[in-house]
């Protein structure tokens, strides 16, 4: 359910498929003219009829006079079923002592859920869930689940060769001019990451450093562009500016224009230190973000820290669907201010690829290891930690280069 975004600035409901977005409001009426969305206080509540268009699961509904519920089912392994072949009563409990909750006659089907020595735990055909004799019940029989939803299929750029990509670090109009030094004595980097863009407050603006000379340097070389933009300005708060519906919507269009001025070939997002409470907006920024880049052919690219307690709410696992790549982010295991440590330990790094792996496609993982001459923080260690080289490779996963 988490892939329907409530946006509670705008009242706005947001379900992002991989080419288009649904929005509904609390005006918006289904084919029984009935609202789709209904709020109360702090709950939202969505219509069955949407949910099952969008989900793969089962729903039925029961509207009795005395029997008023809702049967959900996502397992779509098969069900035991079975013929009663004498009426019976259909109890809370297993037991003749058990309250009654309804009554089954011959000839009724039921679904059987669980046995017990001489009660069966089933389901009726009208939603009741109890317990019946055995006895009444003939012999159950397997009858196949069916679904009949289409999932939503993405389909995400993957460059035709190990990513082997650097981040340039550009501060200034004036740092462009460094690609040529820089790239000179570089030999197997593939892809290259200005850091072009940089958030300048909570509607939607940024600053832009993008320089078409530089594109087309690139360009030459025979390298790709996925121009970063990044969250770090003190004037951004990313849980406001990304909780807004309409405000996502400005930047990503900004971003395009951006992209079709330039001529980069993918977005780079270096998201860093947001909140716990920003990470369904932010999860909800990157699948929206994914539609337009996948519209033309942009690799999208997002910077993650190392796994680890307290992070999870950055959703690997959807950044894994939605987006072309997902870039650990493999230092700053200890940092100046810190304890004392590793920059980036061996361990840490293969923990972080471990636990990546475990929730994104191994095609999609790509590893970031520090440029530093330091491997830790000499305050209070001097000793050196050699690093494995970990490139990506789209064929075969991660390849580790000693």
């Amino acid at each position: 359910m988490s892939v329907f975004y409530w946006d509670n600035n705008e009242k706005l409901l947001v379900y992002t498929l991989p080419d288009s977005i649904v929005y509904a409001d609390q005006d918006t009426k289904g084919s029984s003219g009935k609202s789709l969305i209904l709020e109360k206080g702090d709950t939202v509540y969505l219509s069955l009829g949407l949910i099952a268009n969008y989900t793969d699961a089962e729903f039925t509904a029961y509207d009795s006079a005395v029997n008023k519920r809702v049967f959900i089912n996502n397992n779509w392994t098969d069900k035991e079923r079975a013929t009663v072949v004498k009426d019976g009563n259909v109890r809370i409990k297993g037991g003749v002592r058990s309250p009654i909750a309804t009554h089954v006659n011959e000839g009724s089907k039921v679904t059987v859920l669980d046995s017990m020595n001489k009660w069966d735990k089933i389901r009726t055909e009208d939603g009741f869930i109890g317990y019946v004799e055995r006895r009444r019940l003939g012999e159950s029989q397997k009858e196949a689940s069916v679904s009949t939803f289409t999932k939503p299929v993405y389909k995400n750029i993957t460059m035709d060769q190990p990513v082997c990509l650097v981040w340039h670090q550009v501060t200034s109009a004036e740092g462009n001019s460094t690609f040529d030094s820089l790239i000179a004595n570089t030999s197997g980097v593939n892809v290259i990451s200005p850091t072009w863009y940089e958030l300048s407050d909570n509607e939607g603006g940024f600053h832009s450093l993008a320089d078409a000379g530089y594109e087309k340097k690139a360009h030459d070389k025979g390298l790709k562009v996925w121009a970063l933009i990044n969250n770090f300005s003190s004037d951004v708060n990313t849980e406001i500016l990304m909780s807004k519906t309409s405000t996502r919507k400005k930047l990503i269009d900004s971003l395009m224009a951006e992209a079709k001025t330039y001529g980069f070939d993918g977005i780079n997002l270096d998201f860093e230190g947001i909140k716990e409470e920003a990470g369904p907006h932010y999860i909800q920024f990157i699948r929206e973000l994914s539609i337009p880049c996948r519209e033309k052919g942009l690799v999208l690219s997002v910077d993650n820290y190392v796994p680890v307690a307290g992070n999870e709410f950055y959703n690997r696992k959807e950044q894994g669907i939605v987006a072309d790549y997902v870039i650990i982010m493999g230092y700053d295991e200890h940092y100046a201010g810190g304890e004392a440590g590793s920059v980036s330990s061996i361990q840490y790094v293969e923990d972080g690829i471990k636990n990546t792996l475990k929730v994104v496609p191994k095609e999609k993982v790509i590893n970031g290891i520090p440029f530093t001459p330091e491997y830790g923080r000499k305050e209070q260690m001097e000793r050196r930690h050699p690093l494995p080289l970990v490139s990506q490779n789209p064929k075969n996963g991660l390849r580790k280069m000693m």
